[in-house]
């Protein structure tokens, strides 16, 4: 059963005198369960866009039935338990608006500048900062018994791919300007999804950034959120 290896059993006993027969006779004075907590090894794929919606697997151990995943302090969604080892859910959206590509707190056209410098991957410019491109997050597993385990800057959110494809290309700067001109959806630029709030009682946990791993990319580093 899902998280079954997540409890030891401690018997307490007396024993007779080894001596002349080995634990020959034992008394049970009770037992102790204790919980283990879980841990937490690795997540696949590590990195997805800032909208959300990544499908990712967990690996670890002592998973429990109804545990709760958050990335970076917000909930995570479709949380299934595998098994006491593995685990999936859909990343939530980022706390940055999608297509606030430099990370200024803004949607404008030099966000969509942003995106077309890193698909060519020019230098960075004062209004396109590298360090603006992702932000690596905590993921945390907590177990219904209330212990959990935490993967230190174990996804990154790549904000540039706007439209969620899975690769930065010149659409999503069309999409920033379509965001910019309050145009209605396409399937090609799709509405961003609401950010979820932080989990209950749950601090916003946020490490720093690591390089970007696409293709045509810039690398770069972000001490902020």
């Amino acid at each position: 059963a899902v998280g079954a290896s997540s409890t030891l059993t401690v018997a307490v006993v007396d024993f007779a005198d080894t001596r002349a027969a080995p634990l020959a006779t034992t008394a049970t004075h009770g037992t102790v369960t204790v919980a283990l907590p879980p841990s937490l090894t690795a997540i696949s794929p590590t990195g997805g866009p800032g909208r959300g919606g990544t499908l990712v697997t967990l690996s670890g151990s002592n998973f429990q039935g109804g545990a709760s995943v958050t990335l970076g302090g917000r909930a995570a969604t479709q949380v299934s338990v595998t098994d006491a080892t593995s685990l999936t859910a859909r990343t939530p959206p980022h706390s940055r608006t999608v297509a606030d590509v430099n990370g200024n707190g803004s949607v404008t056209a030099v966000d969509a500048l942003c995106v077309l410098r890193q698909v060519a991957a020019l230098p960075e410019v004062p209004n396109c900062p590298v360090s603006a491109l992702q932000t690596a997050v905590d993921v945390a597993v907590a177990n219904p018994d209330g212990l959990s385990a935490t993967l230190a800057n174990g996804f990154t959110y790549q904000h540039a791919d706007v439209n969620g494809s899975g690769n930065v290309t010149a659409v999503d700067a069309l999409c920033v300007l379509r965001q910019v001109a309050a145009l209605p959806a396409t399937d090609a630029c799709p509405a961003p999804a609401a950010a979820s709030a932080p989990a209950p009682g749950a601090a916003v946990l946020q490490g720093p950034s690591a390089p970007v791993g696409k293709s045509g990319t810039q690398g770069g580093r972000r001490a902020d959120g």
